[in-house]
């Protein structure tokens, strides 16, 4: 009688595999752990750009008082109304840490947690900050920071105050 030999994997053989597989899934893991966090930093640090940016177009554009302010993770724009003299929200508020986790803003520089932009596009006098404003971004594995200028321009990258 011939005898059936069955085929397959046996039972040590799956286990290598399996190991194998662990190794390399747990070499992989910081690596994507370092790569989420610089896109989440490069993603908040856009988004508040933007959000000055936009501060300060909608005080030359409108003429008006306009604000970027930062109020914990929470940023938003809001621009005054001449006339009645109320606040207007432009960009709704945005907690930055529950669209990119695990980044945090901190404030830097003389402490102030707004910029205000006269319609001339500057920052209106009364508020003028006493130097640089620096926004912070605080990841698990990177840093970055947003600054502006007392003219209220945001400066390049690289700003190390």
């Amino acid at each position: 009688m011939h005898k059936i030999r069955a085929r397959g994997f046996t039972l040590f053989e799956l286990m290598i595999i399996v190991v194998i597989t662990g190794l390399l899934a747990t070499l992989a893991l910081p690596k994507f752990v370092v790569v989420r966090d610089r896109q989440n930093i490069a993603g908040a640090r856009a988004r508040i750009e933007s959000a000055i940016a936009t501060a300060r177009a909608a005080a030359i554009h409108k003429g008006r008082l306009s604000i970027f302010l930062v109020s914990g993770n929470t940023m938003a724009v809001w621009t005054q109304n001449p006339t009645t003299g109320f606040w207007q929200q432009q960009v709704s508020a945005m907690n930055l840490s529950a669209v990119y986790p695990g980044v945090q803003v901190q404030i830097g520089g003389p402490g102030l947690n707004y910029v205000y932009y006269e319609p001339r596009g500057m920052t209106w006098s009364l508020a003028k900050p006493p130097s640089t404003l620096v926004f912070r971004l605080v990841g698990q594995t990177r840093r970055d920071s947003v600054c502006v200028s007392r003219q209220g321009q945001i400066l390049p990258r690289g700003c190390t105050l």
